[in-house]
């Protein structure tokens, strides 16, 4: 039934995975759309804010700039209430028009409205975000070397074991290989972890 607002979907596979893990611990994104504000991820999508069309430039900065966790931005989270903030990658403008606006770099685009597409430029946009973290971390700890200073930064496994066990390591960035490491960090919960 097209006006339900309920539906189901069944996954097969691989795709069961990725769904699972979504619906579990997908990061939300923040879609500004024509009809409202929306967080979502790829599976999981909550209406925010109604809007009676798409702002233009300055009024969605504005928009953006008064978007709090609560207020009105809620949880999607399965598991106890965690309604996302506003930073630097997480938010995007949904629909046809969206790409031909002016906005500062920390508001994305997306030309389309397809929860997919919406949530793989998130993702495009939160790598790119990692990726220049740990570049200017790495440029910390050369800065500091040069200084000769203690770096911020350690490589090896054996490094990182001691300074995840001594409470040192706050955010970590890793290779996928990494699984046994992930999967520890990610049940501990005590370290900001990238992969």
């Amino acid at each position: 039934d097209p006006k339900a607002k309920s539906w189901a979907i069944a996954f097969s596979e691989e795709e069961a995975a990725a769904a699972w893990d979504d619906i579990h611990t997908g990061e939300p994104c923040i879609a500004v759309t024509a009809d409202g504000v929306h967080v979502s991820t790829r599976h999981k999508r909550v209406l925010c804010k109604a809007l009676s069309g798409l702002p233009k430039g300055k009024e969605i900065v504005q928009l953006v700039g008064e978007l709090a966790p609560d207020k009105p931005l809620r949880s999607i989270s399965f598991a106890g209430n965690e309604p996302p903030s506003v930073n630097g990658y997480n938010v995007l403008v949904c629909g046809p028009t969206a790409s031909k606006l002016e906005l500062p770099p920390t508001i994305g685009t997306v030309p389309s409205l397809s929860s997919n597409e919406v949530y793989d430029a998130f993702l495009q946009r939160r790598n790119v975000h990692v990726v220049a973290e740990a570049d200017k971390l790495a440029q910390q700890m050369v800065a500091d070397v040069g200084k000769g200073l203690q770096p911020l930064i350690s490589t090896g496994q054996k490094h990182c074991a001691v300074a995840y066990k001594n409470a040192l390591m706050r955010r970590v960035f890793v290779h996928e290989s990494m699984g046994k490491f992930i999967q520890r960090c990610k049940a501990d919960g005590a370290v900001e972890l990238h992969v």
